[in-house]
Order: C-alpha cells, then structure tokens, then sequence
C-alpha cells in the first residue's frame, strides 16, 4: 500500500471516529432522504393513500455495508417517513364501521410510522430513492424515535 492510500485511509479513520464522538453517523449515507423538489416532482398522494419513505437507520461502526445489503434493508424496513398524505386518509371508516378521524394520534407529514412489512406498493425512483404507498390501516404505530426500532436481514 503508497503512502498516499495509506494517509487517504488514515483521514477516513479519523474522520469516522471524529463524527461518533459528535453524535453523528460515523459514515454518512450515500442517499439522502427524499427531497421536497423530488417530492413535488412526483405528484400528489391520492384518496386515503399515504406515501412512506423507508427510514434508513445511522450508521453504527467503521464496517461499510454493501449496497445490495442497504438495499434489502430498505425494502424490509417496517419503518418510514411519511412525505405525503391523501386527502381522505384518517377521514374515512372502515368495513367494520370505525371512524378513522376519532383516531387520537393522527401522524402527518415528517412523521415515522411502523407499517407491516409488506405492505403497499413500491415504487423506485430514477433518483435511488424508494417510497412505499400505504392506506391508513397498514399503519401500526405511531414512532416517536425510529432508532429504537431495529431490523435485521
């Protein structure tokens, strides 16, 4: 290995541990979360749909995961982000007759819910980006802190 990896790597080394002691990810990840531009791109949650975005926990350590293991992390999160919600979600009643708008603890946009896991539709973006279309009753739980909640391939 040249001096000029080994310094590279070096750097990286301290800039990882330098981040953990701020409270940061040690590594940042390479896609961000979706963006109010993309977002409005894309269009608009119709009916009693609701628009997730998978949450993609920090990274704990100095171990790179490979993509196709973030990928799979992704598409198994039970987690996600509301970006966009319906007009009718959470204003509706069920088969069984239950009035979905009594419901206390309504999440809006920005917060995270717990959703089954296979739940909805996928969709992927030209971007990397991956969002999930759910209805109101596929949400579980209303997450205050999504670190708590912990998935493994």
């Amino acid at each position: 290995m040249s001096k000029q990896e080994n310094a590279a790597r070096s750097s990286a080394v301290r800039q990882a541990i330098s981040n953990m002691e701020a409270g940061r990810p040690a590594i940042e990840p390479e896609l961000k979360p979706v963006t109010a531009e993309l977002l409005e791109r894309l269009g608009h949650a119709l009916l009693w749909n609701i628009v997730v975005e998978p949450y993609i926990p920090k990274q704990r350590g100095l171990l790179v995961k490979a993509p196709i293991s973030m990928d799979a992390e992704r598409i198994l999160s039970q987690v996600g982000r509301i970006v966009l919600i319906g007009c009718f979600a959470w204003r509706s009643k069920t088969a069984s007759g239950l009035d979905l708008a009594e419901e206390v603890h309504k999440p809006k946009v920005g917060d995270y819910v717990l959703h089954e896991q296979y739940a909805g539709t996928e969709i992927h973006l030209t971007t990397g980006h991956m969002l999930r279309i759910i209805t109101e009753t596929e949400c579980k739980l209303a997450v205050k802190d999504p670190e708590l909640i912990r998935a493994w391939l």
